[in-house]
């Protein structure tokens, strides 16, 4: 099969043969190559071979529906263009076929001339659909490789500064005052949040869904909570914050990406650590609730105020956009948790009401390979 759907090639799904002969007689005298089907079944399977630029189907066939045939095809191409043919043009069929994303309906008995008219049309369609598909891809492309090459030239003198300070940090070339390393200290502490920011910018403008869903295998997520806790207990520790961990009686088990949903859990508990108050808890609660994996991150901080649970995680949205604030932040971590719990067909939410702390539970479906 090809990768691109050919713009020669139709396919006729009717159970009327005399149907798919008129039609194959009438396209083929314009130079055009058709296949037909008499059912859904056998339609899909020809288109999945053929890749057909052009789908004309009857609503009423046998087995699948012919809405049903379209929905499988926009699945898989939504530059092929769908005409339904039918003997039963009501308005609210044809209301329905468009809102499936059919591009015409045509009423039997139909023309010659109309068929013709109508497949013109049709093609004319897919090949715009195709040019703005692949503008949009080689886009998508150049975009990408610039991002590369401005986070290669943003790193790089970044890093090596970073380097420097290192070395002078560390006396290898002599000692310095106190006053003068306090200053490069802060210099690299502040090199470094740039350096992290880069990355998480990086990170979000070059996030692609189905690229992750590829790399997707068994995923065990009490585990996960398990690594993030060990990971992250100096930060808790130097904050004074207990971090607790209900593990649940039965496997959590998903498909996804183990790394994608490390970052998930640990910069919601990051979060829950660095702004929570001192002496402050963390508690995190694993369930299996039917066909839904579900995570709660609860905390004793200060809580949230209303106006600001909308736009949490927007990109770049800080609840406290002071530069001066005591908890350093880019803005970017909640806004890279929402596109990667939803890349894996889940959610996440918040509840949080000020001076009782705030809550966040992600939920993410089970695959059926799972259960």
């Amino acid at each position: 099969m090809t990768d691109v759907p050919s713009p020669t090639k139709v396919l006729v799904i009717d159970d009327e043969e005399d149907i798919r002969d008129a039609c194959k007689a009438v396209l083929e005298k314009d130079g055009l190559c058709v296949f037909t089907a008499s059912d859904g079944k056998g339609g899909i399977e020809i288109f999945g071979r053929e890749l057909p630029a052009v789908v004309l189907v009857d609503l009423k066939i046998p087995g699948m529906s012919g809405l049903e045939v379209v929905d499988h095809i926009r699945g898989v191409d939504e530059t092929v263009v769908n005409v339904v043919i039918t003997g039963y043009g009501t308005v609210e069929n044809a209301v329905e076929a468009m809102k499936k994303g059919v591009y015409e309906f045509l009423s039997k008995p139909f023309t010659p001339d109309q068929l013709r008219m109508v497949v013109k049309g049709a093609l004319e369609r897919f090949r715009i659909l195709h040019h703005n598909k692949a503008l949009a891809e080689e886009r998508e492309r150049i975009r990408r490789n610039l991002l590369s090459l401005v986070s290669h030239e943003l790193r790089s003198p970044i890093a090596v500064v970073i380097q420097y300070l290192d070395v002078l940090l560390g006396k290898i070339v002599g000692d310095l005052p106190q006053p003068a390393l306090d200053i490069l200290s802060k210099c690299k502490d502040r090199l470094s949040e740039m350096l992290e920011l880069i990355g998480k910018w990086i990170t979000l403008a070059t996030f692609d869904a189905s690229t992750l869903k590829e790399s997707f295998s068994t995923v065990q997520l009490g585990e996960i909570v398990e690594d993030v806790i060990q990971c992250l207990r100096p930060e808790a520790e130097s904050m004074e914050v207990s971090v607790s961990f209900s593990p649940p009686q039965e496997s959590v088990t998903v498909m996804g990406s183990r790394v994608a949903l490390s970052e998930v859990i640990r910069n919601i508990v990051s979060n829950a650590i660095k702004y929570n108050r001192k002496g402050g808890r963390v508690s995190i609660d694993l369930a299996l609730d039917h066909d839904t994996a579900v995570m709660s991150v609860k905390d004793t901080g200060p809580g949230i105020p209303e106006e600001h649970l909308q736009r949490i995680f927007d990109e770049f949205y800080r609840v406290d956009g002071r530069r001066t604030s005591p908890v350093k932040g880019s803005g970017l971590g909640l806004a890279i948790v929402k596109k990667l719990v939803e890349s894996h067909g889940g959610k996440v939410q918040v509840y949080s009401k000020v001076g009782e702390g705030s809550n966040f539970i992600v939920t993410i479906p089970i695959s059926q390979k799972t259960q």
